[in-house]
């Protein structure tokens, strides 16, 4: 068993350039991870083939799109306003982005495969 406090210190951080945000890796296995994350403008669009992916809204308020993806194209939905406490929920293969929409950080933890962090994501262009 391992036990881990969520530390919001993101100044030792990994930088993950495609996403464009700082992490924290709390805990993982191969299946599942939990991690910390602060996005100071967006998290850059990109999907997943296999395995969804939770948000869970820590710190912040900004607006979060998803989109259908249609033979390499994008439909993406009405974005969302999103505050502090909320829950998200994104399918597999469907595009996100998350847009901060303040000065602060907009911190978060996520629930996702491992391979999320790298070989499953495909980056795509953010919405407009």
């Amino acid at each position: 068993m391992k036990i881990k406090h969520i530390n919001l210190n993101f100044s030792k951080a990994n930088t993950d350039k495609a996403a464009k945000i700082k992490h924290i890796s709390l805990v993982k296995n191969k299946e599942i991870g939990y991690y910390v994350a602060q996005v100071d403008n967006f998290v850059q669009a990109h999907y997943h083939k296999k395995g969804d992916e939770i948000y869970h809204i820590l710190k912040g308020r900004g607006l979060i799109y998803l989109g259908r993806l249609t033979k390499n194209l994008v439909r993406w939905e009405r974005p969302k306003k999103i505050y502090k406490d909320d829950v998200i929920f994104v399918p597999a293969g469907y595009a996100h982005c998350l847009m901060n929409s303040r000065k602060e950080p907009l911190v978060l933890a996520f629930i996702c495969p491992p391979l999320h962090l790298s070989k499953d994501r495909k980056v795509l262009n953010n919405p407009k």
